[in-house]
């Protein structure tokens, strides 16, 4: 009769494994500046222009550099209508070029709007963008956002 042997010692390093892959990724996460509550940021805008569609994006002024953002990768990184011309972009795009010395943006067309601007702290920027039925105009979008923005800490 053959010995059994546990599957113990196995299940406990697949655990293992699954925590610390899931530790690292964590720590790699973009986080949004110091003093500012993730979680209370996140409620923030999902009270205020939250919605599927919704990507909001925080990056560094100068640079464009994302530091943090607001909704699925997919849709962040999905190009839609500029509502400027015959072109696209996607939320990255529109946070590069302002924080690259762009004009704000609160604009919209084609159920897509697009809103950017400054933040509360100088070397922080946002870009937004609402795609869908239930996008709201631009400057409705800005004004919630830097509402936003002032409740959690900026």
């Amino acid at each position: 009769m053959k010995a059994m042997r546990s599957n113990a010692p196995r299940r406990v390093l697949s655990g293992l494994v699954v925590v610390l892959s899931a530790a690292v990724l964590t720590s790699c996460a973009p986080k949004p500046p110091s003093g500012v509550d993730e979680r209370a940021l996140i409620e923030a805008i999902g009270e205020a222009i939250g919605d599927p569609g919704t990507c909001v994006v925080l990056a560094q002024a100068k640079t464009g550099k994302v530091i943090w953002q607001y909704q699925a990768l997919t849709q962040c990184s999905t190009p839609v209508p500029s509502c400027e011309g015959s072109g696209i972009r996607t939320t990255d795009d529109l946070a590069r070029a302002t924080a690259l010395g762009g004009p704000s943006v609160r604009s919209g067309c084609q159920n897509v709007s697009w809103a950017s601007g400054p933040t509360p702290r100088a070397d922080v920027i946002y870009a937004a963008m609402m795609q869908g039925k239930r996008a709201m105009p631009g400057i409705v979008m800005a004004d919630r956002l830097d509402q936003a923005f002032k409740d959690t800490g900026f």
